[in-house]
């Protein structure tokens, strides 16, 4: 019996707003955004770049990938496409959140991060540098960098093309 066989039907994914008769599994595109715990700035200098990290090496790992990211400081944005069948965005982001949050437990005693996550299955038609552009100026809205600006704690391939870097 494992912890879900426990949990009724009804509640069992309550906590969880993923689509029921979908696997996140193959060669699909997705907008995920996770928490901070409690919603505190907590990603920012290294352990930012310890996420940035983790969110690069899930990709490779997981067989997607990254159009564009931003962590800001208590929330991530991924832009990703899976590159085959092999692709699970529910891994992806069990191993982006996994060593990061472990060592910030480890370290401080507390949760990092918030369970779960939210996503956007990106459909034919809608426009994925639109996507993008509305993760990549997350830091401008909320006042943290000028529009001229480039977020260290930004990146993807959708990124990298619009600054002439392949």
């Amino acid at each position: 019996m494992n912890e879900d066989d426990a949990i009724p039907p009804t509640k069992r994914w309550a906590n969880r707003p993923r689509l029921a008769a979908f696997d996140y599994a193959g060669a699909h595109a997705y907008h995920l955004v996770f928490n901070t715990a409690r919603h505190e700035p907590l990603l920012v200098r290294a352990l930012a770049e310890v996420v940035v990290d983790a969110i690069e090496q899930a990709a490779l790992a997981t067989s997607f990938e990254l159009l564009a990211y931003t962590v800001m400081p208590n929330h991530v944005h991924l832009l990703v496409q899976g590159r085959d069948e092999s692709a699970n965005a529910v891994r992806l982001i069990q191993q982006s959140k996994q060593k990061p949050g472990f060592s910030y437990k480890r370290e401080t005693g507390h949760q990092l991060w918030l369970p779960s996550f939210f996503d956007r299955i990106v459909r034919r038609g809608d426009d994925a540098v639109e996507i993008a552009a509305y993760i990549l100026a997350n830091p401008v809205r909320a006042g943290l960098m000028s529009a001229e600006d480039v977020w260290p704690y930004s990146g993807g391939t959708l990124l990298e093309a619009t600054l002439g870097r392949s």
